[in-house]
């Protein structure tokens, strides 16, 4: 409900970014997240998630729903935002206020494996501060873990705050 709900009340006015470890788990969160769109027309504003092996057709859709912030949720690894063209476009639709949120979920990888396993999802801290720089900070970051320790949560404090600016829910 955290990224659903939000996603599909703001109704073509903006993307949630959310990074996912797996494949399958971006697959499964895609198909569960579609069924609830199953009443809109138009496949631009659906639930998408990007991955290696899905069709050029999938692909300029989802290019053309970030172009156009029409996506309601993006599941895609941290790899594919920061190795691909993704970067450049994501940022684009910051600054031109189409991203609404990003969502890392099952946060407390971030610890647990980028420091010597997948290091890119400690440098999802770099983007997210290049996505609040562009979106004059009006992008919400969320960090999603159902088996995340203290001291993982003081560090993710210090990658993913300015300040205070940090609100735990446990």
């Amino acid at each position: 409900l955290i990224v659903h709900l939000p996603s599909f009340l703001e109704k073509g006015k903006g993307i949630t970014i959310v990074v996912m470890p797996t494949v399958a788990l971006a697959m499964d969160q895609e198909k569960n997240a579609q069924e609830h769109y199953e009443n809109v027309g138009d496949s631009a504003y659906r639930p998408q998630a990007y991955y290696s092996g899905i069709s050029q057709d999938k692909k300029n859709l989802i290019f053309r729903g970030i172009k156009e912030g029409t996506i309601p949720i993006l599941y895609i690894s941290p790899e594919a935002i920061l190795n691909s063209n993704f970067y450049d476009l994501l940022l684009e639709a910051a600054a031109q206020d189409k991203i609404n949120r990003l969502v890392i979920d099952e946060a407390h990888i971030v610890i647990d494996w980028g420091a010597s396993f997948r290091t890119e999802f400690q440098f999802l801290s770099i983007f997210r501060k290049r996505l609040l720089e562009i979106s004059n900070k009006k992008i919400k970051t969320v960090l999603l873990s159902a088996t995340i320790t203290d001291r993982s949560t003081e560090i993710l404090k210090k990658l993913f705050s300015e300040g205070d600016n940090f609100f735990e829910i446990r």
